[in-house]
Protein backbone atom coordinates (compact mmCIF):
# COMPACT_ATOMS: atom_id res chain seq x y z
CA UNK A 1 0.00 0.00 0.00
CA UNK A 2 1.20 3.42 -1.14
CA UNK A 3 5.08 2.81 -1.82
CA UNK A 4 6.92 -0.25 -1.22
CA UNK A 5 8.44 -0.01 2.30
CA UNK A 6 12.69 1.29 1.85
CA UNK A 7 11.65 2.78 -1.54
CA UNK A 8 12.44 6.42 -2.20
CA UNK A 9 9.38 8.54 -3.44
CA UNK A 10 11.35 11.19 -5.63
CA UNK A 11 13.88 8.74 -7.21
CA UNK A 12 12.69 5.23 -6.98
CA UNK A 13 15.83 3.98 -5.23
CA UNK A 14 15.96 1.81 -2.52
CA UNK A 15 17.31 3.15 0.46
CA UNK A 16 19.70 0.53 0.57
CA UNK A 17 16.85 -2.07 0.28
CA UNK A 18 13.58 -2.77 -0.06
CA UNK A 19 9.80 -4.43 -0.47
CA UNK A 20 9.73 -5.75 -3.96
CA UNK A 21 5.81 -6.32 -4.15
CA UNK A 22 4.04 -7.97 -7.33
CA UNK A 23 1.53 -4.90 -7.06
CA UNK A 24 1.37 -1.57 -5.30
CA UNK A 25 -1.53 0.14 -4.68
CA UNK A 26 -1.08 4.07 -4.34
CA UNK A 27 -3.44 7.12 -3.93
CA UNK A 28 -4.63 9.73 -5.95
CA UNK A 29 -1.99 9.99 -8.10
CA UNK A 30 1.41 7.83 -8.45
CA UNK A 31 4.56 9.44 -7.00
CA UNK A 32 7.29 10.08 -8.98
CA UNK A 33 9.79 7.12 -7.69
CA UNK A 34 6.68 4.58 -8.31
CA UNK A 35 6.97 5.24 -12.29
CA UNK A 36 11.00 5.06 -12.73
CA UNK A 37 13.03 2.47 -14.69
CA UNK A 38 15.17 1.53 -11.14
CA UNK A 39 11.53 1.33 -9.15
CA UNK A 40 9.81 -1.23 -11.74
CA UNK A 41 11.19 -4.73 -9.88
CA UNK A 42 10.17 -3.51 -6.47
CA UNK A 43 6.92 -1.67 -7.29
CA UNK A 44 5.56 -4.98 -9.52
CA UNK A 45 1.60 -3.75 -10.93
CA UNK A 46 1.03 -0.14 -10.15
CA UNK A 47 -2.72 0.43 -9.47
CA UNK A 48 -3.75 4.39 -8.31
CA UNK A 49 -6.76 5.01 -6.41
CA UNK A 50 -8.80 8.13 -5.49
CA UNK A 51 -9.01 8.51 -1.92
CA UNK A 52 -10.90 11.28 -1.84
CA UNK A 53 -9.17 14.14 -1.96
CA UNK A 54 -11.56 17.53 -3.21
CA UNK A 55 -11.69 18.31 -6.32
CA UNK A 56 -11.00 22.47 -5.67
CA UNK A 57 -7.62 20.94 -4.19
CA UNK A 58 -7.07 19.22 -7.00
CA UNK A 59 -7.63 22.20 -9.33
CA UNK A 60 -5.74 24.15 -7.14
CA UNK A 61 -2.61 22.06 -7.43
CA UNK A 62 -2.26 21.45 -11.18
CA UNK A 63 -0.51 18.32 -11.88
CA UNK A 64 3.00 19.38 -13.56
CA UNK A 65 3.93 15.05 -14.34
CA UNK A 66 2.00 12.37 -15.69
CA UNK A 67 2.31 9.10 -17.07
CA UNK A 68 2.25 8.09 -20.68
CA UNK A 69 -0.96 5.39 -21.50
CA UNK A 70 -2.35 3.55 -24.23
CA UNK A 71 -4.88 6.26 -24.88
CA UNK A 72 -2.43 8.27 -26.79
CA UNK A 73 -2.79 6.21 -30.11
CA UNK A 74 -6.35 7.47 -30.41
CA UNK A 75 -4.16 11.09 -31.29
CA UNK A 76 -3.19 9.51 -34.53
CA UNK A 77 -7.06 9.49 -36.01
CA UNK A 78 -8.36 7.05 -38.63
CA UNK A 79 -6.48 6.66 -42.07
CA UNK A 80 -8.48 8.99 -44.61
CA UNK A 81 -9.53 6.42 -47.78
CA UNK A 82 -8.41 9.35 -50.16
CA UNK A 83 -4.71 9.83 -48.35
CA UNK A 84 -1.59 10.09 -50.77
CA UNK A 85 1.78 9.80 -50.72
CA UNK A 86 1.49 13.87 -51.03
CA UNK A 87 -0.97 14.17 -47.98
CA UNK A 88 0.74 11.54 -45.78
CA UNK A 89 3.57 13.28 -44.20
CA UNK A 90 6.87 14.39 -45.65
CA UNK A 91 10.10 14.04 -43.42
CA UNK A 92 13.76 14.73 -44.32
CA UNK A 93 16.16 13.29 -42.69
CA UNK A 94 20.08 15.39 -42.99
CA UNK A 95 22.87 13.61 -42.05
CA UNK A 96 25.41 10.88 -43.19
CA UNK A 97 29.05 10.38 -43.58
CA UNK A 98 31.39 8.09 -44.39
CA UNK A 99 30.98 4.64 -42.47
CA UNK A 100 28.18 6.48 -40.96
CA UNK A 101 25.37 6.06 -43.43
CA UNK A 102 23.76 3.55 -41.37
CA UNK A 103 22.10 5.99 -38.87
CA UNK A 104 20.13 8.07 -41.74
CA UNK A 105 18.98 5.21 -43.17
CA UNK A 106 17.42 3.87 -39.73
CA UNK A 107 15.60 7.40 -39.06
CA UNK A 108 14.34 6.92 -42.70
CA UNK A 109 12.93 3.79 -42.01
CA UNK A 110 11.25 4.36 -38.91
CA UNK A 111 9.20 7.62 -40.55
CA UNK A 112 8.39 5.20 -43.57
CA UNK A 113 6.79 2.62 -41.28
CA UNK A 114 5.20 5.05 -39.03
CA UNK A 115 3.10 5.77 -41.94
CA UNK A 116 5.00 8.82 -43.91
CA UNK A 117 4.75 9.45 -47.18
CA UNK A 118 7.53 10.53 -48.60
CA UNK A 119 10.92 10.26 -46.86
CA UNK A 120 14.07 11.35 -48.05
CA UNK A 121 17.91 11.50 -46.79
CA UNK A 122 20.05 14.77 -47.72
CA UNK A 123 23.56 13.15 -47.41
CA UNK A 124 26.82 14.28 -48.70
CA UNK A 125 27.28 13.32 -52.05
CA UNK A 126 30.29 11.13 -51.80
CA UNK A 127 28.19 8.96 -49.29
CA UNK A 128 25.09 8.41 -51.22
CA UNK A 129 25.95 5.66 -53.03
CA UNK A 130 26.51 3.73 -50.20
CA UNK A 131 23.90 5.20 -48.58
CA UNK A 132 21.26 4.51 -51.20
CA UNK A 133 22.23 0.96 -51.23
CA UNK A 134 21.21 0.31 -47.88
CA UNK A 135 17.56 0.53 -49.03
CA UNK A 136 15.69 1.05 -51.58
CA UNK A 137 12.15 2.51 -50.27
CA UNK A 138 14.09 6.08 -48.68
CA UNK A 139 14.88 8.12 -51.06
CA UNK A 140 18.13 10.17 -51.76
CA UNK A 141 19.71 13.79 -52.48
CA UNK A 142 23.02 14.20 -52.73
CA UNK A 143 24.51 17.51 -51.61
CA UNK A 144 27.95 18.62 -52.86
CA UNK A 145 30.85 15.91 -53.24
CA UNK A 146 32.45 15.55 -50.12
CA UNK A 147 32.48 12.83 -47.14
CA UNK A 148 30.77 14.89 -44.52
CA UNK A 149 28.48 18.22 -44.41
CA UNK A 150 30.43 21.53 -44.25
CA UNK A 151 29.07 24.94 -44.21
CA UNK A 152 29.09 25.17 -47.89
CA UNK A 153 26.61 22.44 -48.49
CA UNK A 154 23.93 24.51 -46.10
CA UNK A 155 21.94 26.23 -48.67
CA UNK A 156 21.49 23.33 -51.04
CA UNK A 157 19.81 22.00 -47.65
CA UNK A 158 17.99 24.13 -46.64
CA UNK A 159 16.17 24.33 -50.09
CA UNK A 160 15.86 20.93 -50.19
CA UNK A 161 14.04 20.98 -47.12
CA UNK A 162 11.45 23.14 -48.11
CA UNK A 163 8.22 21.85 -48.20
CA UNK A 164 9.14 19.23 -45.32
CA UNK A 165 6.48 18.57 -42.72
CA UNK A 166 9.85 17.82 -40.23
CA UNK A 167 13.43 17.30 -40.34
CA UNK A 168 15.72 14.65 -38.30
CA UNK A 169 18.82 16.33 -38.00
CA UNK A 170 22.40 14.54 -37.28
CA UNK A 171 21.84 10.73 -37.47
CA UNK A 172 25.03 10.02 -38.83
CA UNK A 173 26.18 13.75 -39.42
CA UNK A 174 29.79 12.67 -37.43
CA UNK A 175 32.01 15.15 -35.48
CA UNK A 176 34.13 16.84 -38.13
CA UNK A 177 35.24 20.48 -37.11
CA UNK A 178 33.69 22.19 -40.15
CA UNK A 179 30.03 20.14 -39.46
CA UNK A 180 29.55 22.50 -36.63
CA UNK A 181 30.00 25.74 -39.04
CA UNK A 182 27.26 23.52 -41.54
CA UNK A 183 25.01 23.72 -38.19
CA UNK A 184 25.56 27.11 -37.94
CA UNK A 185 24.60 27.72 -41.62
CA UNK A 186 21.41 25.37 -41.87
CA UNK A 187 19.77 26.26 -38.92
CA UNK A 188 16.98 27.68 -38.36
CA UNK A 189 14.60 25.87 -40.97
CA UNK A 190 11.23 26.29 -41.53
CA UNK A 191 9.49 23.56 -40.00
CA UNK A 192 10.14 20.90 -36.33
CA UNK A 193 13.40 19.69 -36.12
CA UNK A 194 14.39 16.55 -34.32
CA UNK A 195 17.68 16.95 -32.80
CA UNK A 196 19.33 13.74 -32.71
CA UNK A 197 22.70 12.10 -32.26
CA UNK A 198 25.67 14.37 -33.42
CA UNK A 199 23.49 17.69 -34.03
CA UNK A 200 23.35 17.02 -30.37
CA UNK A 201 27.27 17.14 -30.02
CA UNK A 202 27.22 20.06 -31.67
CA UNK A 203 24.52 22.12 -29.65
CA UNK A 204 26.52 20.83 -26.50
CA UNK A 205 29.89 22.63 -27.63
CA UNK A 206 28.31 25.60 -29.99
CA UNK A 207 25.92 27.15 -27.49
CA UNK A 208 24.87 30.11 -29.03
CA UNK A 209 22.63 27.38 -31.78
CA UNK A 210 20.41 27.33 -29.01
CA UNK A 211 18.53 30.51 -30.17
CA UNK A 212 17.97 29.26 -33.29
CA UNK A 213 16.80 25.48 -32.94
CA UNK A 214 12.90 26.96 -32.49
CA UNK A 215 10.20 26.50 -29.52
CA UNK A 216 8.78 23.37 -32.07
CA UNK A 217 11.86 21.50 -32.38
CA UNK A 218 12.06 17.58 -30.36
CA UNK A 219 15.74 16.98 -29.02
CA UNK A 220 16.10 13.48 -28.41
CA UNK A 221 19.39 12.33 -25.87
CA UNK A 222 20.49 9.34 -24.39
CA UNK A 223 21.99 10.27 -20.53
CA UNK A 224 25.85 10.39 -21.74
CA UNK A 225 24.47 13.20 -24.53
CA UNK A 226 22.32 14.86 -22.29
CA UNK A 227 25.43 14.64 -19.61
CA UNK A 228 27.29 16.55 -22.24
CA UNK A 229 24.75 18.55 -22.79
CA UNK A 230 24.07 20.06 -18.81
CA UNK A 231 27.66 19.77 -18.42
CA UNK A 232 27.52 16.81 -16.01
CA UNK A 233 27.86 13.25 -16.04
CA UNK A 234 25.57 10.32 -16.62
CA UNK A 235 25.92 9.49 -12.88
CA UNK A 236 24.22 13.03 -12.28
CA UNK A 237 21.40 12.62 -15.16
CA UNK A 238 20.47 9.35 -13.87
CA UNK A 239 20.50 10.10 -10.28
CA UNK A 240 16.93 12.23 -11.11
CA UNK A 241 15.85 11.85 -14.53
CA UNK A 242 13.12 13.84 -14.70
CA UNK A 243 14.79 17.00 -13.61
CA UNK A 244 17.43 16.37 -15.95
CA UNK A 245 14.73 16.07 -18.30
CA UNK A 246 13.00 19.76 -17.34
CA UNK A 247 17.05 21.39 -17.19
CA UNK A 248 17.34 20.36 -20.59
CA UNK A 249 13.98 21.17 -21.86
CA UNK A 250 14.14 24.66 -20.10
CA UNK A 251 17.90 25.48 -20.91
CA UNK A 252 17.18 24.96 -24.76
CA UNK A 253 13.72 25.94 -25.43
CA UNK A 254 12.23 22.75 -26.89
CA UNK A 255 10.94 19.58 -25.77
CA UNK A 256 13.24 17.28 -24.64
CA UNK A 257 13.05 13.11 -24.59
CA UNK A 258 15.60 11.82 -21.99
CA UNK A 259 15.44 8.42 -23.62
CA UNK A 260 16.62 5.26 -21.39
CA UNK A 261 14.04 2.94 -19.42
CA UNK A 262 10.83 4.72 -18.80
CA UNK A 263 11.88 7.57 -21.15
CA UNK A 264 10.85 10.98 -19.87
CA UNK A 265 9.29 13.49 -22.05
CA UNK A 266 9.63 17.36 -20.77
CA UNK A 267 8.46 20.72 -21.97
CA UNK A 268 10.18 24.02 -21.08
CA UNK A 269 7.73 24.89 -19.20
CA UNK A 270 8.15 22.26 -16.74
CA UNK A 271 5.73 19.46 -17.82
CA UNK A 272 6.81 15.62 -17.47
CA UNK A 273 5.38 12.39 -19.29
CA UNK A 274 6.65 9.29 -18.30
CA UNK A 275 6.83 6.53 -20.29
CA UNK A 276 5.52 3.30 -18.73
CA UNK A 277 7.77 0.56 -20.96
CA UNK A 278 10.62 -0.63 -20.08
CA UNK A 279 11.86 -2.65 -22.98
CA UNK A 280 15.29 -4.10 -22.86
CA UNK A 281 14.98 -4.91 -26.51
CA UNK A 282 15.09 -1.49 -27.38
CA UNK A 283 18.67 -1.07 -25.73
CA UNK A 284 20.57 -1.42 -29.43
CA UNK A 285 22.55 0.61 -31.95
CA UNK A 286 20.38 2.35 -33.95
CA UNK A 287 17.47 2.27 -31.62
CA UNK A 288 17.25 5.57 -31.09
CA UNK A 289 17.82 6.93 -35.04
CA UNK A 290 14.69 4.66 -35.40
CA UNK A 291 12.75 7.15 -32.58
CA UNK A 292 14.14 9.99 -34.73
CA UNK A 293 12.30 9.17 -37.46
CA UNK A 294 9.29 8.40 -35.85
CA UNK A 295 9.03 11.22 -34.08
CA UNK A 296 9.61 13.20 -37.45
CA UNK A 297 7.07 11.47 -38.95
CA UNK A 298 4.63 12.25 -36.47
CA UNK A 299 5.86 16.11 -36.07
CA UNK A 300 5.28 16.35 -39.67
CA UNK A 301 1.49 15.52 -39.34
CA UNK A 302 0.92 18.07 -37.32
CA UNK A 303 0.83 16.71 -33.88
CA UNK A 304 2.37 19.33 -31.37
CA UNK A 305 5.96 18.56 -29.99
CA UNK A 306 4.95 17.43 -26.77
CA UNK A 307 2.21 14.74 -28.38
CA UNK A 308 4.57 14.09 -31.13
CA UNK A 309 7.53 13.23 -28.54
CA UNK A 310 5.18 11.18 -25.80
CA UNK A 311 3.28 9.43 -28.57
CA UNK A 312 6.83 8.77 -30.98
CA UNK A 313 8.14 7.56 -27.26
CA UNK A 314 5.16 5.28 -26.22
CA UNK A 315 4.91 3.64 -29.48
CA UNK A 316 8.57 2.53 -29.89
CA UNK A 317 8.61 1.77 -26.63
CA UNK A 318 5.31 -1.01 -27.55
CA UNK A 319 7.88 -2.37 -30.63
CA UNK A 320 10.45 -3.02 -28.28
CA UNK A 321 8.05 -5.08 -26.07
CA UNK A 322 6.70 -7.14 -29.08
CA UNK A 323 10.02 -7.84 -29.60
CA UNK A 324 10.47 -9.20 -26.53
CA UNK A 325 8.20 -12.64 -27.62
CA UNK A 326 10.21 -13.75 -31.12
CA UNK A 327 13.91 -12.21 -29.44
CA UNK A 328 13.97 -13.19 -25.72
CA UNK A 329 17.02 -12.88 -25.04
CA UNK A 330 17.31 -9.75 -27.07
CA UNK A 331 19.87 -10.30 -30.43
CA UNK A 332 16.69 -8.14 -32.52
CA UNK A 333 18.36 -5.53 -34.98
CA UNK A 334 17.30 -2.14 -34.89
CA UNK A 335 15.69 -2.23 -38.37
CA UNK A 336 12.93 -4.30 -36.84
CA UNK A 337 12.11 -2.46 -34.49
CA UNK A 338 10.76 0.04 -37.16
CA UNK A 339 9.52 -2.73 -39.21
CA UNK A 340 7.15 -4.29 -36.20
CA UNK A 341 5.67 -0.36 -35.71
CA UNK A 342 2.52 -1.15 -38.00
CA UNK A 343 2.12 -4.15 -35.77
CA UNK A 344 2.65 -2.41 -32.86
CA UNK A 345 -0.29 -0.21 -33.57
CA UNK A 346 -2.82 -3.59 -33.39
CA UNK A 347 -1.74 -5.39 -30.33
Amino acid sequence: MDIPSGLDGVHGRPWPVAVTARATVTFEAAKTGLVTGEAAPYVGRLLVREIGIPRAVRERHACRAGRITPRILGALGPVSPTLHKGSAGRVVVVGGSRGLTGAPLLAGLGALRAGSGLVSVACPGAVEVSLKAGFPDVMTMPIGSGNHFCAADAPAVRDFAAGAGAVALGPGLGRHDDTAGFLDAVLPLPCPVILDADALYFLAISPELTGRIGPDAIMTPHPGEAARLLGTDIAGIEADRPAAARELAARFGCVAVLKGPATVVATPDGLVAVSPVIAPNLAVGGSGDVLSGLAGSLAARGLSPLLAASLAVYWHGRAGELLAAAYPARGNLASEIANILPQALTE
